[in-house]
């Protein structure tokens, strides 16, 4: 039953227009009232079909005005837009939707699929790791103003106030790191170790500030000559070392939204290329220090240190703590996604020679479209530039992967301007002038 009171944000349309200028309540689309038996055969199964298709989309619409105080109005609107849309992908289910919209943290920018994400028990043959020594990029080195110099003095500016570490040393007793049980047994644990150390991204220290844990969720399956190779994703219990740091500045990144108040002159065309950084987060070094914060479950001998490292051992630890810490930037760190996007930005901003005010970011006023110049869209690892020439497009995006590449990065994914690009769970129409999300998503 709809709740009899409206207020100035929710009420029934205004206007003799018919139009409805809020969100809710969502008009209800008009069913036939019947179907005519003069009419032929197929005319009677069209006009049933019209009213099937019109009852399901006020179901949904229903269900979601009731969040709201629903509305039992029926308006008269055309159902083209959905049916253009055409049938649901092939692994669509009635569950598989309810736990996407579920999710304590949806996302736009991952395709909502059945499975992935789950966490899972953790095979070292399944890691998505780099192979070999992937880290090549100084944070510190690369890095400038104001940022830069919070991150070399990260204890000044980075790090909980002294006042409040009692707290915090309660705080952390109450959630220890969370691990896979492979890490459980010494010979599980020591084998991991060697993994990460061979993809280039472990290192030791003989002071341990912070512990983190280590476990795997399902990852996207990969193709490899027509077969589909399982995933696994290493993510680390960043919880304790997270309390110890003090919140990040809010981490502005290219949005879709954000492109779609972008607005082009009726003879303009909107060109887009861009590229993926590869191994984004393990590719970039912590500086000096930070990496003690993220030691792994337990220390180890110098024999098993000398395993690990297959005798590139350092003998300064023969006397000294062992402790094997991640020294990549983790995926769990609270800060490592304003950092990378902080990398990102610089990068953009000096490749093509532009101000900030030129990049699509979410909550920021959208840019305007110059001629002779480029836009930019930097989110975290994935690169896009933008502009109405074609040429300028292209040549901007080259700019700003040679810059990616030249800092340390390595790129994969790379596509060449054109009018029409899907990324970030969306597809971007520079020829029709529009973004708007995959039909998968939908």
């Amino acid at each position: 039953m709809p709740v009899k009171w409206e207020s100035s944000v929710f009420h029934s349309p205004l206007g003799g227009d018919g139009r409805n200028r809020d969100v809710f309540p969502l008009p209800y689309l008009k069913e036939v009232p019947g179907v005519s038996r003069d009419v032929s055969r197929s005319v009677q199964r069209r006009e049933r079909g019209k009213n099937f298709t019109t009852r399901r989309i006020n179901m949904a619409i229903s269900s979601l005005n009731s969040m709201w105080f629903g509305s039992g109005k029926s308006f008269k609107i055309s159902t083209k837009k959905v049916k253009l849309m055409g049938p649901p992908p092939d692994n669509a289910s009635r569950q598989g939707a309810l736990c996407a919209l579920r999710a304590a943290e949806a996302s736009a920018y991952h395709e909502p699929e059945l499975g992935v994400g789950a966490v899972v028990d953790m095979e070292l043959n399944k890691l998505s790791l780099p192979k070999g020594a992937t880290a090549g990029v100084d944070l510190v080195d690369r890095l400038n103003g104001p940022v830069k110099n919070m991150v070399e003095n990260f204890e000044e500016f980075m790090l909980q106030d002294g006042s409040v570490w009692a707290g915090i040393e309660d705080s952390v007793a109450r959630i220890p790191p969370y691990n896979d049980k492979l890490l459980g047994d010494r010979e599980g644990y020591i084998k991991f170790l060697s993994h990460l150390h061979e993809s280039g991204i472990l290192s030791f220290t003989s002071t341990c500030r912070g512990r983190v844990g280590a476990f795997c969720v399902s990852k996207k399956p990969k193709e490899v000559d027509g077969k589909l190779i399982s995933r696994q994703r290493l993510v680390l219990d960043c919880r304790q070392t997270n309390l110890c740091f003090r919140p990040p500045p809010h981490t502005e990144l290219g949005s879709l939204p954000s492109l779609g108040h972008v607005r082009l002159k009726p003879d303009e065309k909107l060109y887009i290329a861009g590229a993926d950084i590869k191994d984004c987060f393990y590719a970039v070094n912590c500086p000096r220090g930070l990496c003690d914060f993220f030691c792994l479950a337990s220390d180890i001998s110098f024999q098993e240190y000398f395993r690990i490292t297959k005798g590139g051992v350092d003998q300064s630890f023969q006397q000294a703590r062992i402790c094997p810490c991640i020294k990549v930037l983790p995926m769990g760190f609270s800060w490592s996604f304003y950092l990378i996007q902080a990398l990102h930005e610089q990068s953009v901003i000096r490749s093509l020679n532009i101000d900030r005010e030129s990049l699509i970011l979410e909550g920021q006023p959208a840019p305007k479209i110059k001629q002779g110049s480029c836009l930019s869209m930097p989110y975290c690892d994935n690169a896009h530039t933008m502009s109405t020439s074609k040429t300028l497009c292209q040549e901007g995006c080259d700019r700003i992967c040679n810059d990616l590449t030249e800092m340390g990065f390595e790129l994969h994914e790379e596509t060449t301007a054109d009018l029409q690009c899907s990324t970030l769970g969306g597809v971007v129409d520079g020829d029709l002038g529009q973004v708007r999300a995959t039909t998968s998503r939908m």
